[in-house]
């Protein structure tokens, strides 16, 4: 059996993107449905989107693997346990990019003793570089129960390169390399794109990008929105910063409000580092209280996996 090069499979997908995009334009062209100029370059664009998006689907679920049978794997032996995890709401703690000394020495004992799992979003750059004490860094945090999630493998801004003509070549620089199986993404920067987001979910279960930091005052309706309900936490979900400066009285607030609802919801927060020296960075004494106030109200602190798997057992009960 003659194997197709990899180039040469990208080409032909292409070529059959681009040919189902023009048969696709033709007909809502000539559609009588398609009447009005805004209804027409709605639909377009959702064509735009899906052809975009088909060219790369096949070299993508190769790359990083189908989130179907990732959750199916992930599943085995936990199906009751996530399933009562189903039925409460959760907070899912993420991290960014490689601090792995700040987060080992002095953010995992916090979670730890609070009880909590996070996130690490990791750029596979910085896994393909790593030295073996940082390999075996991230070993711990996983060991310790915590996920290692995806954050690209460039830690570019990909929505300056989604609607340029490389944009398959590119999408794949950008997410090259996933050396470790993650179910879960986060985007660089925050920035996402729909046409990304649409190349991303065949492999991905939850896509985080950022709604920005918390006030420091009192939560604004886009803070106080941010509760995703479990049935709707899949694909591009926000998150709100726990980068200084945040005020305790915003986040619990927002913990109140999230354990006042009756359906289950989720809350989804990122932060980075957390040397006081940074930027960018986390308060480790004020994150401890806030965890604790959050699970003294029956919040429960997991990773985004546990979140998504929860998910899927509420939503897909066919899932083993």
């Amino acid at each position: 059996m003659l194997l197709l090069r990899t180039s040469t499979l990208r080409k032909m997908m292409y070529v059959l993107a681009v040919a189902v995009a023009m048969v696709t334009l033709y007909s809502i062209a000539t559609s009588p449905m398609a009447t009005g100029r805004n209804r027409r370059q709605a639909l377009l664009r959702q064509v735009m989107v899906k052809a975009r998006a088909a060219v790369f689907d096949v070299a993508l679920t190769k790359e990083c693997g189908k989130v179907d049978e990732k959750v199916e794997e992930l599943v085995a032996g936990r199906r009751q346990e996530l399933k009562k995890l189903g039925g409460k709401h959760m907070v899912g703690l993420s991290f960014d990019d490689f601090w792995l000394s700040e987060w080992l020495d002095d953010l995992l004992p916090v979670l730890d003793s609070a009880g909590a799992k996070a996130t690490f979003f990791v750029p596979t750059s910085r896994i393909a570089a790593a030295s073996k004490i940082e390999l075996d860094m991230l070993d711990a945090l996983v060991e310790a129960g915590h996920e290692i999630g995806h954050h690209s493998h460039t830690h570019g801004n990909a929505a300056e390169f989604v609607n340029g003509p490389a944009y398959a070549s590119l999408l794949r620089e950008y997410l090259l390399g996933e050396l470790r199986p993650s179910l879960n993404f986060a985007y660089p920067y925050g920035a996402t794109h729909e046409i990304l987001d649409a190349s991303l979910l065949p492999s991905f279960g939850l896509l985080r990008t950022t709604d920005g930091p918390l006030l420091d005052d009192m939560p604004s309706a886009t803070d106080i929105d941010a509760a995703i309900p479990l049935r709707d936490a899949a694909g591009a979900v926000g998150a709100l910063g726990l980068d200084e400066p945040v005020s305790e009285v915003v986040v619990n607030t927002l913990f109140a409000d999230l354990a006042a609802l009756d359906e289950p919801h989720v809350l989804l927060f990122y932060g980075h580092r957390t040397s006081p020296q940074a930027r960018l960075h986390v308060e480790l004494s004020k994150l401890h209280r806030i965890i604790a106030h959050g699970r003294a109200l029956g919040l429960e602190f997991v990773t985004f996996a546990d979140i998504y798997l929860a998910r899927s057992l509420r939503t897909r009960p066919t899932v083993q």
